[in-house]
């Protein structure tokens, strides 16, 4: 079976905007009975050293150049120093405060519902903070930007971005100013981050597996962050350089070094925290101790003798301030996360977590999301583990406080994939049988049955005979009676989970259909299927060229399901004497839309009487388009609506068609008329509109595995070579015992053969792809079962297989993050005849979008309408669907995105108190 190598995970990817909701993240209510006072030292010009007389109660402190403020244990704030553009003036009625900072000029908020406040100097829009923005959980204020951490891990920026400090891209012209959109660096949006920093022009980040990442102004290195610096706990910025604290309590700096900033202090250890200043840097012992290096001019590196029970730090342009008093509670942070492992079955397993925070400290352990019973220490261990402790590990620290939850850690066993129960043979459903006098057949099948249901997909079978009905009674009133019309049904290969389950066991059923075909001898055959019944006649059809070249192959697909990574459009066609393909606009997206390479292509989608119609709108050149005006108007059709318009093109129902659907086949009469349809070319459109193209989801293959690289397990029996990129095995015939007869010793079936593989994951991975041989004594019948941990993930049949070497690719049950799995495969016989398999080429990949959709909204100018902005990957098209109550969607409009952004407006919203929106791209 040769299938294309891009698949993509199962689910949509869809981003959700709501109005009138408000997500907002708990915040532990600030206690008074903590807090204490403020002491500050170096340069007095501005006044960020004169702290007010009688100031106490203070749990947090910042420091920007010239200003500090000062966090109060009743959510209110202070500011003093200097004051030139407003940065000191505290709004009035500010309260529900739970973090600060101060950036050069300007001074920043966050409040308790995850909001952000700012005021002070905004000639970069530093403080303007973007309409909408919640969920934040952490903020920083760099000399003339300022930037937000979320509650999901991104980050959000506004304000000057010469340098590209707020978008990682510099802007080039006045007045320098980034949209606040989600940070993207290197094509991808940054996530997984646990705190951030900013420095005069540059901004740093901290990720959850305690890496850095650091964009903007690099003239002096400061971005440049050490190869193997790992393990990182907190971050701080200076001007022109940076500094990390790391969890074994010392520290690292690199950047600009003309005053030893970046020079820390040999022997430093024992440190909780760091802060930096514009040339000098400041770290807080856990013995409430401070220390200071770096330009001292004014003093600031000077601590006060006998200074202790310091609880916090700031610093500012030239100087340096610490809270001393009781600490305020600590919320649970992880210093260590666990690691992912490979481990062969039957050993033991660990994972240790390290964390910090006010106690007590208390653990709970989790296998994919499930808590573990009595895991509740630092150190999960599992003893003589199985396959079935393959999965993800995770752990929830908590305390009186708060909790955090660490990343997860992956275990790949390395065991028998099966678990000891062979997989149970293909069942391929009987090929319809030769009528006498009959030497042309059209065969009509049906696509995916899915388990469950799914509105954009869910179908029944009966069109298959209303279809086979109308030919037939066609071709009877013409007289044409040599043609066979045989409706063909696969119901139990077509029942899956999945759309892609379904096409992989319609090729294998295809191949067997066109083995029977070649059987019966048809001289002409025409293979017409919907949806994932397009492999199946992918499948039949290569076949059928395979084994008799001469026999005429007609294929037509009607909404075929291309595969989540789209490739199958270049394979649906190739190798037939004529192709055509008839596909719709509707939900299930550009997995069953779009021309096919090997066909001639017609979308029928404004031929449907029960359409919608959907506004569309297109990315403009500018950032702030002219109008808000839809660009074109794309009727919205539904998965059956192309097996329904050829049916109607048979009995001629349907105004419209242009003679295309049935009249185009040699049994309708147009047969010699296939020259005039060039295939492959952009699709014919019936109708009075034209088609928005869907892109093809890009796809990464990584680099082939080295097996013999990789930590492994067998079975031990019939394993017989691992190289760098191929393996091979075989069954082995059973033993039988000589009392048996010659009859029942040959209908025993063979002992199996399995090979476990762990694959070290670095990115997203959602595809498996490898070739294959099989190279079987005759009359093997052995079945290549493939998994992914514990999933079977497809199977390669040898009794349907064409000779010779084969590419596949299987879709993962999910798109799987970085970490350890196990690979299987496991080849069984169904006789005792040996059966044995070459694998070569084995990798992973992933198809899909890069990057997440993000939805956002601004006001309008006249301030009634908002406008809604979609983010997201371009050269796609975006479904946008409305919603009062977040069960009840319907589809609003259509997205053009060109450029990776498309602005519109929802005028309905002006009449309801709320409204939900969410983009939908399969």
């Amino acid at each position: 079976m040769e299938m294309p190598r891009a698949m993509l995970n199962d689910t949509m990817r869809v981003a959700l905007l709501g109005f009138w909701l408000l997500l907002v993240s708990a915040v532990l209510p600030v206690n008074a009975a903590f807090g204490g006072t403020v002491v500050a030292w170096g340069r007095k010009a501005e006044g960020g050293t004169a702290v007010p007389v009688g100031l106490s109660g203070v749990t947090a402190i910042a420091a920007g150049n010239g200003h500090t403020v000062a966090l109060k244990s009743d959510g209110t704030v202070v500011a003093w120093g200097n004051n030139t553009y407003g940065q000191t003036n505290v709004p009035a009625g500010l309260s529900g405060v739970t973090a600060i900072a101060a950036g050069g000029l300007h001074t920043v908020a966050l409040k308790s519902d995850g909001t952000v406040v700012a005021w002070g100097y905004s000639s970069d829009g530093e403080t303007n903070v973007p309409f909408g923005l919640s969920g934040v959980k952490a903020i920083a204020g760099g000399d003339y930007h300022t930037v937000a951490l979320k509650n999901d891990g991104t980050v959000v920026t506004w304000g000057y971005n010469l340098f590209g400090q707020t978008t990682g891209t510099p802007t080039p012209t006045f007045p320098y100013m980034a949209t606040a959109n989600p940070v993207t660096l290197n094509g991808q949006t940054l996530g997984a981050v646990t705190d951030i920093a900013a420095g005069a022009f540059h901004t740093v980040a901290l990720k959850s597996d305690g890496t850095v990442v650091a964009w903007g102004n690099n003239g002096s290195g400061q971005t440049t962050v050490p190869a193997s610096l790992t393990g990182v706990t907190a971050i701080a910025a200076g001007a022109d350089y940076t500094v990390a604290l790391k969890n074994d309590g010392t520290v690292v700096a690199w950047g600009l070094n003309g005053y030893g900033q970046a020079t820390v202090p040999a022997g430093l250890s024992g440190v909780m925290t760091i802060a930096a200043g514009y040339l000098h840097t400041v770290a807080l012992k856990s013995d409430g101790t401070v220390v200071a290096w770096g330009y001292n001019g004014e003093g600031q590196t000077n601590v006060p003798a006998g200074l202790s029970g310091v609880t916090a730090i700031a610093a500012g342009q030239f100087y340096t301030v610490a809270l001393v008093g009781t600490a305020p509670p600590v919320d649970p942070t992880i210093i260590t996360q666990p690691v992912s492992q490979t481990v062969k079955a039957g050993q033991n397993a660990s994972f240790t977590v390290t964390a910090t925070g006010t106690e007590p400290l208390s653990y709970q352990w989790r296998f994919n999301g499930v808590t573990i019973p009595s895991a509740t220490s630092t150190t999960l261990t599992l003893n003589s583990v199985g396959a079935g402790n393959s999965g993800g590990y995770s752990v929830i620290v908590s305390n009186p406080y708060g909790s955090k939850t660490s990343a997860t850690a992956t275990l790949a066993v390395l065991a028998n994939p099966t678990g000891g129960v062979p997989p149970t043979p293909p069942t391929y459903s009987p090929p319809p049988a030769k009528q006498t006098g009959k030497d042309s057949l059209i065969l009509i099948t049906h696509g995916w049955q899915p388990l469950g249901g799914y509105e954009a997909w869910t179908d029944n079978t009966g069109w298959v005979d209303d279809m086979a009905n109308a030919i037939s009674q066609n071709l009877v009133s013409r007289g044409f009676n040599n043609w066979q019309v045989s409706p063909y049904k696969w119901l139990v290969g077509a029942t899956a989970t999945f759309p892609w389950l379904a096409q992989v066991s319609g090729y294998n059923e295809g191949e067997k259909v066109g083995q029977t075909i070649v059987n019966q001898g048809f001289t002409h055959v025409h293979l017409i299927g919907h949806s994932a019944g397009a492999a199946l006649v992918q499948g039949a059809l290569q076949t059928i060229k395979s084994k008799a070249s001469t026999t005429v192959v007609h294929t037509t697909f009607l909404d075929p399901y291309v595969g989540p990574g789209n490739d199958w459009r270049s394979v649906y066609g190739l190798g037939a004497d004529w192709a055509d393909s008839y596909f719709s606009i509707d939900l299930t997206g550009s997995t069953t839309e779009g021309a096919l390479g090997g066909a001639f292509n017609v979308d029928v989608t404004w031929l449907d009487q029960n359409k919608t119609v959907q506004a569309v709108y297109c990315s403009s050149p500018s950032s702030t388009p002219a109008t808000l005006t839809p660009c074109s108007y794309q009727a919205i059709s539904s998965h059956p609506w192309p097996h329904d318009f050829y049916t109607a093109t048979v009995t001629g129902s349907l105004g419209g068609t242009e003679g295309l659907g049935f009249p185009l086949s040699k049994e309708g009469g147009g047969w010699d008329n296939r020259s005039t349809y060039p295939r492959g070319l952009a699709p014919r459109v019936l109708g009075s509109m034209p088609i928005l193209t869907q892109g093809i989801f890009p796809v990464r293959s990584d680099p082939l595995l080295g097996l013999n690289t990789l930590l492994s397990a067998n079975s031990g029996n019939g394993t017989v070579q691992l190289t760098d990129k191929s393996f091979s095995f075989l069954t082995l015939p059973a033993l039988a015992p000589q009392s048996l007869t010659k009859s029942a010793r040959l209908a025993q079936i063979g002992t199996a053969a399995w090979l476990s593989i762990g694959v070290p994951v670095t990115n997203q991975v959602n595809f498996v792809s490898f070739d294959a041989q099989f190279t079987s004594e005759a009359g093997a019948t052995g079945l290549l079962t493939v998994y992914w941990n514990t999933n079977q993930i497809g199977v390669v049949d040898e009794s349907v297989t064409l000779a010779g070497l084969h590419s596949y690719t299987f879709a993962l049950p999910a798109v799987f993050e970085a970490g350890h799995y196990a690979l299987g495969f496991a080849l069984d016989p169904f006789t005792n005849v040996v059966s044995s398999v070459t694998v070569t080429n084995v990798g992973t990949g992933y198809a899909g979008l890069t990057n997440p959709i993000a939805l956002s909204a601004t006001n309008s100018a006249s301030n009634v309408t908002p406008v809604l902005t979609l983010t997201a990957d371009a050269g796609f098209n975006y479904l946008i669907q409305a919603s009062t109550n977040l069960f009840d969607w319907t589809p609003f409009a259509v997205l053009l995105n060109t450029n990776g952004a498309v602005q519109f407006t929802d005028p309905a919203i002006t009449n309801l108190s709320r409204r939900f929106y969410r983009a939908v791209v399969p």
